[in-house]
């Protein structure tokens, strides 16, 4: 098949997309297949490219330590996110609390990306084994997937600085909540403000908003510059995460 392809680039390349697999919200195993974009290879008009690269500022000199299984969607795409800035990936093949830290003083990483179970077991560590490695060229340790205890989390931030991000999402990317260091230890618990990729709601099995009486923040400003999708000014439409088999976008 390789020795009958044409060796010339085709005129048009489709940057297409990932599809996935979760048992995400409640354990109940779906494929998740999003509308293709119609848009060439090279373009960096992808919301969650943008999104991040402003937020986390991924660029061609950051260097990207994943210490989790490239089968889960934000290793994957943190992994993707990090190669379309022309920086470098450093895949873990197992998680180790001891190793983690040595790889971060080894290849001097800028980002990665942690879910609460490695933080408590990187925090369990000997006292002299967490001080012996230099973490001082750790710019982003952003965290997700699971709840954090307030209290792994402030360890977390005195250990390596304000350098803790979290965000809560999900596989099908249909909206984001984000935090730094400085709001999650003033709001302990928190997952941020949305408003960056559409507004967050709860909504009951009618998908009646159940939002009432909860205290609702003002959204996250947009920083640097804007990450909306480009066709903002289409009509809404509700995008839900959890049981379903396939999320299309219109």
């Amino acid at each position: 098949m390789l020795a009958s392809a044409s060796a010339e680039k085709p005129e048009y390349e489709p940057r297409g997309d990932d599809m996935l697999y979760s048992s995400g919200t409640t354990g109940r195993p779906k494929g998740i297949m999003p509308g293709l974009p119609d848009i060439p290879i090279e373009s960096e008009n992808v919301p969650l490219i943008r999104l991040f690269t402003a937020f986390y500022g991924f660029d061609q000199d950051s260097v990207y330590l994943s210490p989790a299984p490239l089968y889960h969607a934000a290793p994957l795409r943190f992994v993707m996110e990090t190669q379309s800035q022309g920086g470098t990936v450093v895949v873990m093949p197992k998680f180790d609390p001891e190793y983690s830290l040595q790889l971060i003083e080894k290849y001097r990483a800028t980002h990665s990306q942690w879910v609460p179970t490695m933080f408590i077991r990187m925090l369990k560590l000997p006292e002299e084994v967490r001080a012996k490695y230099d973490l001082s060229s750790l710019k982003v340790a952003i965290h997700a997937a699971a709840p954090c205890p307030p209290e792994v989390k402030r360890a977390m931030i005195e250990w390596w600085g304000p350098v803790i991000y979290e965000y809560y999402a999900a596989t099908e990317a249909v909206g984001v909540t984000l935090i730094n260091s400085q709001e999650a230890l003033e709001r302990p618990g928190s997952v941020g403000r949305d408003g960056v990729l559409g507004t967050v709601h709860i909504c009951g099995p009618d998908g009646d908003d159940r939002r009432h009486g909860l205290h609702r923040r003002r959204p996250l400003p947009l920083p640097r510059r804007s990450v909306q999708q480009p066709h903002h000014h289409r009509r809404c439409e509700h995008l839900p995460a959890g049981d379903r088999e396939r999320t299309r976008r219109r």
